[in-house]
């Protein structure tokens, strides 16, 4: 187990990355408002969401990394009848801990960000479904080690979600995002290492207006390749979080 003066350590960095990551979430979300602004008069509707997020990440050999927490914003909007551009960015950061206690210097941390269309396959006025595709990147590492650790790439990605309002006000939401084969993963210098990324979550949102209301739920992610001696080979996280969303 960590020992005090390890765990004031943590305390301090946790609230260094805290900080960037509020910071990032409201990055962005202005960035979302500037897309919506941008293409304001082809859409009919648009919607985002932030939320903050805490939990625990896991790699392929089992070992927990305590102390996870990120961000996650998504962007959706409503371009012609039916038809959808959505956006994504998730960045999650953790502690690595081990039998010996947190390795000074460590951390684990990936990015995930998608751009993609979809078709609403389903709506009415409190059901809706959508099936979609895009393009996703992922960069995923080992800050602290010697050498460090890394994996980036992207690929196409498949995505699917929908929505019910159980009770004026309250909807119940969920969505997966699943890019099966990135075939230009770039593993520790060694290229074209195929791989998958997977983001999905489930949650609850309050309406607060008609344009603001927040949201709370869970959600999980994993990165995975083919299996590297002496590197990553998948990591994945669970999460919960809450933030606000915006519509208008």
């Amino acid at each position: 187990m960590p020992t005090f003066q390890e765990y004031r350590k943590i305390k301090k960095t946790w609230r260094m990355e805290e900080m960037v990551l509020k910071k990032l979430l409201v990055a962005s979300l202005v960035l979302a408002l500037l897309l919506a602004s941008s293409v304001g008069v082809m859409a009919s509707s648009f919607k985002m969401d932030g939320m903050f997020l805490f939990g625990k990440s896991v790699l392929a050999d089992g070992e927990a990394n305590e102390l996870d927490m990120g961000v996650l914003a998504n962007l959706e909007a409503e371009l012609f009848n039916n038809f959808l551009l959505s956006a994504r960015f998730m960045k999650t950061f953790a502690f690595r801990i081990d039998d010996e206690g947190l390795a000074e210097g460590e951390s684990i941390g990936q990015t995930i960000m998608s751009i993609g269309g979809g078709y609403r396959v389903f709506s009415d006025p409190t059901m809706s479904a959508y099936v979609g595709a895009g393009f996703s990147t992922v960069e995923l590492g080992v800050k602290g080690m010697n050498p460090e650790v890394s994996i980036s790439g992207s690929g196409y990605h498949l995505a699917v979600g929908a929505s019910f309002e159980v009770y004026p006000k309250i909807t119940l939401f969920g969505d997966v995002s699943y890019a099966p084969k990135i075939t230009n993963f770039k593993v520790d210098n060694i290229e074209k290492v195929e791989g998958s990324a997977l983001v999905g979550r489930v949650g609850v949102s309050y309406s607060i207006t008609e344009m603001i209301g927040v949201e709370a739920g869970f959600v999980h992610s994993k990165v995975g390749t083919k299996e590297v001696p002496d590197s990553i080979n998948a990591y994945s996280s669970n999460l919960i979080g809450a933030g606000i969303v915006i519509n208008f």
